[in-house]
């Protein structure tokens, strides 16, 4: 009755576990999506919820980008310097907020 016991406290162990490895995956995809579009994800909370007033927005902040990856020079560019110009997106938003904020 013990050994039986055991066995299913074991099989539950696996099961648990390879439940746990399925939600860290997932959680690391979640993870990725909202470390990839954080300016995007930043203007669409703090801009108004219209898709017709944000989208000419989000396609600013996409020329900003591009301006400034045009202006770096070298080949892998956007690897190397993809993170600072989502950090300056996410302070160009947090200003814009401000703005706004003190407008309305």
């Amino acid at each position: 009755m013990k050994t039986t016991q055991l066995s299913r406290l074991k099989a539950e162990q696996r099961r648990i576990k390879a439940e746990y490895i399925k939600q860290e995956i997932v959680l690391d995809q979640k993870f990725d999506h909202i470390t990839n579009n954080a300016g995007s994800i930043v203007l669409s909370s703090i801009l108004p919820k219209s898709v017709s007033q944000n989208d000419p927005l989000n396609k600013a902040m996409d020329k900003v980008s591009n301006f400034v990856l045009k202006m770096v020079p070298g080949d892998d560019k956007e690897q190397k310097y993809g993170p600072i110009i989502k950090s300056v997106q996410l302070i160009g938003a947090g200003l814009l907020a401000r703005y706004l904020k003190k407008l309305f």
